[in-house]
Formats: structure tokens, C-alpha cells, sequence
């Protein structure tokens, strides 16, 4: 599937998981379900409302199937094929509740892609590094608005600038954001080995003579240099 088939399952998939009452109700359906309206409520301490709404939210994006039991709709943890990489987004969140990750971090990973321009960025920064005017004219996005979400992007640990003032992706600390990247790369079943022997941003590229680079080519190791990075948050783009 191209990119822009992509964006916009991914960014409207990570809104509905960027709510913590929905992620509650989704853990208990994975980890206890199927279950009814009223089941999903109790165990995940939310009204029988906000238990519909959000049931509902989650099967419209097929992270949830609905199950006729006699005079009950159950919900399960079954992907709906029809649903673009619902099933990918499903095992990854499968993965980090059941490796009991947080779910302010959980949050956090799924808001750094609840805006189409965030992911334009990622797409683009994965052909080559550039710096943020040559980052504007290959995503088509304005410098305020760019400022905007690279910033989002690097106290998400996604993107890094070098010396030369040329941003580039990194390789996240955590294991969903880590998933969430290879995701819209397009690399959905790789997994961590797929960073082996990434030493860190590439040189110098001129975008008119040299053809893209992969994905995995232009992801630089995060520095544990953490001070580098607020400086970057901080400091004008």
C-alpha cells in the first residue's frame, strides 16, 4: 500500500487510541473480553455511556468486532479485515498491554501521529535527512506549521537535528513507538533487528543528484545525550 493510501488510517487510528477512557476499555476487552457494554463499563470504571461511545470508536476503526450473545452485543479483540492495518495496529497494542506499559506512555507514543502532517514529516525525513527549509518544500508544509509538529516529534524522541542543522529520524526508546515508526514506514512485521548496525545520520545529500535513501538507511541512533535534545525543543528551527 503507497503512503497516502496509509496516512490517513494511521492518524485516525491514533486518535481514537490517544484517549485514556478508550485504551481502558480496549485493555479490558484483550484481556478479559468478549464483553458486553455493561462488562467493559465496571471493569474499566467508566459510565455505560462513555463505555458505548468508546466501544464503538474502537470498532470503527476495526480494532473491535461485535458479537450477537442472545439479547447482548459483545465486543472481542478481533481485527475487521476491511479496516486498513487495523489488524498491525491491534498486535501492537496487544504487545505493549500485555508487557504492561503505561498508559500515559501508551498516550504519549499515539499522539506523536494523531495529524497527517506529522506523518508527512516522518515519511519524508525517511528518504533522506534535510534541513527545515528543504524539509518544507519536500513535505509541502509551511515553516510555522513544521516548527510545530517537529517539535511534538522530538519530545516523542522520533526525530533529531545534527551539527549541520539536518533532521533525520531516530530510533524511539520505547518499544510502541519504536512499532508505531515501522508501522508508517511500511516495515509493519520487522522488528527491532531491522536497526542493527545504524551507526547515525547520513551525510550531506543533494536531493536533485542522489536517489532516496531506504528507511532503515536515514534512522540514526537516539543519543543518550539528553540535554542536546531540549536544546533543540528549545531553541528557534
Amino acid at each position: 500500500m503507497e503512503s497516502s493510501d496509509l496516512t490517513p488510517s494511521v492518524w485516525r487510528t491514533c486518535r481514537v487510541l490517544a484517549n485514556r477512557n478508550r485504551l481502558c476499555l480496549l485493555r479490558q476487552v484483550i484481556l478479559h473480553g468478549p464483553l458486553a457494554v455493561a462488562e467493559a463499563a465496571q471493569q474499566a470504571g467508566v459510565s455505560e455511556i462513555t463505555a458505548t461511545l468508546g466501544l464503538r470508536a474502537l470498532q470503527s476503526r476495526g480494532l473491535l468486532t461485535s458479537l450477537r450473545d442472545s439479547r447482548w452485543v459483545r465486543y472481542a479483540a478481533t481485527p475487521d479485515q476491511l479496516v486498513s492495518h487495523a489488524a498491525a495496529f491491534l498486535a501492537l497494542t496487544t504487545q505493549a498491554i500485555q508487557n504492561e506499559t503505561d498508559q500515559a506512555e501508551m498516550r504519549h507514543a499515539f499522539t506523536a501521529f494523531t495529524h497527517p502532517r506529522r506523518i508527512r514529516v516522518v515519511q519524508t525525513l525517511a528518504s533522506a535527512p534535510a534541513s527545515n527549509a528543504n524539509l518544507a518544500d519536500r513535505s509541502g508544509i509551511s515553516l510555522p506549521a513544521l516548527r510545530r509538529h517537529l517539535a511534538k516529534l522530538v519530545r516523542r524522541d522520533l526525530v533529531t537535528r545534527d551539527f549541520q542543522h539536518r533532521w533525520s529520524l531516530t530510533i524511539p526508546a520505547s518499544p510502541l513507538r519504536r512499532d508505531l515508526l515501522l508501522l508508517i514506514l511500511g516495515a509493519r512485521t520487522a522488528s527491532a533487528h531491522t536497526f542493527e548496525g545504524v551507526s547515525g545520520s547520513q551525510p550531506a545529500r543533494s536531493s536533485a543528484n542522489t536517489a532516496p535513501q531506504s528507511p532503515k538507511a536515514v534512522i540514526a541512533h537516539r543519543t543518550p545525550h539528553r540535554p542536546t535534545m531540549r536544546r533543540i525543543v528549545a531553541s528557534p528551527l
